[in-house]
């Protein structure tokens, strides 16, 4: 009877620990309940003309704060910018970077590890690597391609180019009208008082 009743209960522990296994692996499965973040970058390439901005981007699937932890940008063997101690850290970046890379600060803690790529040009062109080395997760690595046009978008400049353009035309006519009306009114107000002196020479010495 003891024999029957420790089967049952062996038996019990076993189907109920296979429950268990079960229950995790589909709460790990789950974007929801997933017990690790991996470490998400972009697919698709990301466009940019020389002299952009241009937002390189990374993140934590599901979302999750690394304020805490380092972050590392590569392009190739090449430090493009290191977060660490909860901040920037320039001993490892390379000169070509310096001052023109930035993380979103607030949104660290939210998983969102994106870098902005100031005053871009053709030799940053290439594949970058967002790293985050700590994090307890098998992908800790997000791959993104930077592509770089040869001319930077002046669609806003040229705009701004005509509207200069426009106002100092229409300053200048104002001025050239202003101008014009004075000289002429200087010349009647002239030709007023040589006809006045005629007169008076008329009258006061020809007689």
């Amino acid at each position: 009877m003891k024999i029957k009743f420790k089967r049952q209960v062996s038996s019990s522990l076993s189907t109920l620990r296979v429950s268990v296994i079960f229950l995790l692996s589909n709460l790990n499965q789950s974007n929801c309940f997933k017990l690790t973040s991996d470490v998400i970058g972009s697919d698709e390439p990301v466009k940019a003309n020389v002299g952009e901005d241009v937002i390189l981007p990374c993140h934590l699937e599901p979302p999750f704060n690394v304020s805490t932890l380092t972050v590392e940008w590569r392009r190739n063997k090449t430090y493009v910018h290191v977060y660490r101690s909860m901040k920037h850290d320039p001993n490892q970046q390379n000169s070509h970077f310096i001052n023109r890379t930035y993380l979103f600060c607030d949104e660290i803690g939210k998983g969102n590890i994106s870098l902005l790529l100031r005053n871009v040009s053709k030799e940053d062109e290439g594949l970058y690597i967002c790293y985050v080395p700590k994090l307890h997760s098998q992908v800790r690595k997000g791959n993104i391609t930077l592509k770089v046009g040869n001319t930077k978008n002046t669609d806003g400049a040229d705009v701004t180019a005509v509207i200069i353009a426009v106002i100092t035309a229409v300053f200048t006519a104002v001025i050239i009208a202003f101008i014009a009306w004075y000289i002429r009114k200087c010349w009647q107000n002239r030709k007023s008082q040589f006809s006045s002196l005629l007169i008076f020479i008329k009258k006061n010495v020809l007689q």
